[in-house]
């Protein structure tokens, strides 16, 4: 059920200045990243989520750390992010 709150109430978007994400329905959690910023991002898939298509991304910006889980396409929005970066 857990899962299900996360799917609806997130949104990660990259535009060619920043990278927005937003989780949460009633407790509402926003990163918004500016581009220069972020120093790596790791997505990872569990065999469950290479099935149903959902994974993790780890984001680094200067020595801070977020985690986001139940990511639709990690890989898609890993490889978006990184050309918008150059």
């Amino acid at each position: 059920m857990q899962r299900i709150f996360v799917k609806v109430g997130s949104l990660f978007v990259v535009t060619n200045r920043r990278v927005v994400l937003k989780t949460g329905i009633i407790r509402r959690r926003v990163a918004e990243l500016v581009l220069p910023k972020c120093e790596g991002i790791q997505a990872t898939e569990s065999v469950t989520g290479r099935l149903l298509g959902y994974g993790t991304l780890v984001v680094t910006t200067g020595g801070a750390t977020n985690c986001y889980y139940f990511v639709c396409k990690p890989f898609d929005f890993k490889r978006a992010t990184n050309m918008q970066i150059g």
